[in-house]
């Protein structure tokens, strides 16, 4: 599919006729769209075995636990449920957790990480915080250098759910996830 966009963008710099270019910008449009629903089914297709067999939190756990055991950080996991949420939305909040703790350990300084995920009856809560430089939120999705922040937000907003995002430089970040069950 991305070759064939590749090739109708490489076509529409070819063609002079305008009537032409809109027909292959349209068509090329069509697969983008094509290509963004296939990326969307394979990727909640793709989790981890403890996630699908055993859950939310123990598939959190299990990370945290792995992270902890380098000695390199101190993340603490809590959660008031047990429960097993909808298979897409168990995807999408441990994506977020994987997402966070990836941006935490690949751009900051921190060590100690904070993690809850609470049940609050109609809603799910996952709240992510850690101690590390922090980075000014608004400049960096603007400048769309924060490409898994932004699908983070998008994937939780794909869910009824909402995004609060924290964070001052030099004093960690602070995000919040809210999604409906």
């Amino acid at each position: 599919m991305l070759s064939t966009i590749k090739l109708y963008i490489e076509c529409t710099g070819r063609s002079s006729n305008e009537k032409q270019r809109a027909e292959i910008t349209g068509k090329a449009d069509e697969i983008i769209d094509e290509a963004l629903l296939a990326v969307k089914e394979i990727s909640l297709k793709l989790s981890p075995h403890l996630l699908t067999n055993y859950g939310l939190n123990s598939a959190i756990k299990s990370f945290v636990g792995k992270l902890n055991g380098t000695g390199l950080y101190h993340i603490v996991f809590e959660s008031n449920s047990t429960k097993r949420f909808n298979v897409e939305i168990e995807a999408a909040l441990y994506r977020a957790v994987i997402e966070c703790l990836n941006n935490t350990m690949k751009h900051s300084m921190s060590t100690n990480i904070y993690i809850l995920l609470e049940d609050l009856g109609n809603q799910i809560q996952l709240k992510y915080t850690d101690d590390w430089i922090g980075f000014n939120i608004p400049e960096t999705l603007a400048l769309h250098k924060g490409l898994g922040l932004f699908n983070l937000q998008n994937r939780i907003q794909a869910f009824v759910g909402k995004v609060y995002m924290n964070n001052k430089p030099g004093h960690g970040v602070d995000y919040q996830f809210l999604v409906d069950k």
